[in-house]
This record gives structure tokens, C-alpha cells and sequence, in this order.
């Protein structure tokens, strides 16, 4: 399972490298030609940049707990987050984004935030056919 979150307001990679707060915590940023991701508590979260090098989305995936990595940051940058299963999600896309969300059906005012998740899903825009 997975789950994408957006911040409130981009993030500056430097900044969070340079924080002296999250280096006293141990959190750590890992960013290597394959994969970018950041570290702390035991648990990992991709992220994706914008061409300026701000963060802007951030990718949970198996049993990583995303309030090891989201808490400190919102913390340090008094930016909230927002995961795609939230209404607003697409109102933080930036430009730069690789990441669409897609929903199928209608969606039912009765129904629960589970349910209403499983509707649509959220996917990298490289994994859409041309």
C-alpha cells in the first residue's frame, strides 16, 4: 500500500539538508541518481522535486509511518500536508509535478472516506500509456 502526500507550500531541498533541528534528530536525505528519499525513526519517504530543486510531493510506500518524516518537517517549516486521499490534494499540484490522480465512478455523498478512496487511485504520469 501507498499513499502521496503534497506540502502546503514547497519545500526548499537545501533547507531541509542544511536544518540543523532535523540533523539533531537524525533525520537524513538520501538522493542518489535512482531514488530520492528522506529517513528518520525507521522510516523512509520518496520524494520528487520541482525544477528548483523544492520539494513537492512525497510517496509513502509499504509499512513506512509517514509522521516519522511529514511531523519533523512540518515542524521545521511550518508547512501542513496533505495525502491524496484529502479534497484539497489537487489543489497543491505544482506544475512540476510527475503525479495525476485519477478518479473512476461517482462518488456518493453517503459514503465513508474509505470507501470514497477506493475509487480512485493516485499514479506517477509515466505510468500512463501515450
Amino acid at each position: 500500500m501507498s499513499t502521496y502526500y503534497r506540502p502546503t507550500e514547497p519545500i526548499p531541498l537545501q533547507k531541509i539538508k542544511d536544518s540543523e533541528y532535523l540533523k539533531e534528530i537524525e533525520f537524513t536525505v538520501h538522493n542518489d541518481r535512482k531514488m530520492q528519499y528522506f529517513c528518520c525513526d525507521g522510516s523512509c519517504i520518496h520524494y520528487a522535486l520541482d525544477k528548483q530543486k523544492n520539494v513537492i510531493d512525497l510517496f509513502r510506500y509499504g509499512g513506512n509511518n509517514a509522521d516519522d518524516i511529514l511531523d519533523p518537517l512540518q515542524t521545521e517549516f511550518g508547512v501542513d500536508f496533505v495525502s491524496e486521499y484529502d479534497e484539497e490534494y489537487d489543489d497543491y499540484c505544482h506544475p512540476d509535478t510527475g503525479v495525476i490522480q485519477v478518479r473512476i465512478g461517482l462518488e456518493d455523498v453517503h459514503q465513508t472516506p474509505e470507501e470514497r478512496k477506493n475509487l480512485g487511485t493516485t499514479i506517477p504520469k509515466e505510468k500512463l500509456l501515450p
